[in-house]
């Protein structure tokens, strides 16, 4: 897809980017997935026209999984520039009723459109493990019954008492490393390759002079 909306920009004389964050001023680009789990033509995740159980376990997981499947969803160093308050990206591993604070928003309504949102994506992601880390993190909720912490309906940003979601590429990679389920799902290889790749990234951009910092520091000293 993000080819297809390149070359196709391209072709007109445009230049289509899906950088997460291209200015301080905006909120960037995300990657929101839509959960739900249908059986028999029927929407698992509804319980008349609520959050089931097995929509609530799911929600466990992926709270629960949610700070350790970060890099998967957000590869790069400026994927975590989006992780500023109320920048319709989250900070913390919060759920909440139809709030688009929160990291996992849950929408009810009829039973077809019961659902979760995982809004904590940067659009750098590859689509295919995004995918697959958080279907698995809500399988692994649904094995093991997780219960998701308590509802968010205010400001998340406000909220202190939530677990945080790792910050910048460092803190990414060491929860990746630390992760049993990454390890189960992806093997050790495709962990290993990952992390490595985004702290290749993190250090080339750490060491290089930006012109942000030419501007504020040329002439200062």
């Amino acid at each position: 897809f993000r080819n297809a909306v390149k070359e196709i920009a391209q072709q007109r004389g445009y230049l289509a980017t899906f950088m997460p964050k291209i200015d301080y001023d905006q909120s960037g680009s995300g990657v929101h997935l839509h959960h739900s789990l249908w059986r028999d033509g029927k929407n698992v995740f509804s319980d008349g026209g609520k959050l089931s159980d097995v929509g609530r376990w799911y929600l466990g997981g992926l709270q629960h999984h949610m700070a350790e499947l970060t890099l998967f969803g957000t590869p790069t160093p400026n994927g975590y520039k989006r992780r500023v308050p109320y920048s319709f990206c989250p900070q913390n591993a919060t759920w909440g009723h139809d709030n688009r604070t929160v990291a996992l928003r849950v929408i009810e309504g009829g039973d077809n459109a019961v659902r979760i949102e995982q809004r904590d994506g940067s659009a750098d992601a590859n689509p295919y493990l995004i995918m697959a880390a958080q279907i698995a993190a809500g399988l692994h909720g649904i094995e093991h019954r997780m219960e998701p912490g308590p509802a968010t309906d205010t400001d998340a940003y406000a909220v202190t008492d939530a677990p945080l979601l790792p910050r910048n590429v460092p803190e990414a990679v060491e929860a990746l490393r630390k992760s049993d389920l990454a390890r189960k799902v992806f093997g050790d290889l495709l962990v290993a390759v990952t992390a490595g790749i985004a702290m290749h990234e993190h250090e080339y951009c750490t060491l290089r002079v930006s012109d942000i910092e030419r501007d504020r520091y040329l002439e200062v000293f």
